[in-house]
């Protein structure tokens, strides 16, 4: 199956946050968080791609709580997928976006430390 991943890096303090999704037009999805290294948030399956915004993560950096916030934006008939880092007060746009397609029979993301082989 050859899926279609994003991927998202936010750069808050002195923290890196990276958040990865990988989907398929047939219901499969797989998303990650990063947070400065470590994962805080891994899901992967079928029939529940992300239709409307939706929190999937949410963390604390110097004990304020933030969000990680994906959704699908429709506009006439294109879409695309958003990531957005949030807090009561603030929103983070992304630092640094990419994409990439990759095929995989075992459903797990491709290996580490460069999942998209963007480097």
């Amino acid at each position: 199956m050859r899926v279609k991943g994003e991927r998202w890096e936010f750069s808050i303090g002195n923290n890196i946050i990276i958040v990865e999704n990988a989907w398929h037009w047939s219901g499969y999805s797989q998303e990650r968080v990063r947070l400065n290294d470590e994962v805080i948030m891994e899901r992967q399956g079928w029939g529940w791609f992300v239709i409307k915004a939706a929190t999937i993560a949410e963390f604390e950096i110097l004990e304020v709580p933030h969000d990680v916030v994906v959704g699908i934006h429709y506009e006439g008939t294109d879409y695309s997928i958003y990531c957005r880092v949030i807090t009561e007060d603030e929103v983070f746009k992304p630092a640094d976006w990419s994409e990439a397609k990759w095929d995989t029979q075992t459903y797990k993301w491709p290996p580490d430390p460069d999942p998209y082989r963007l480097n």
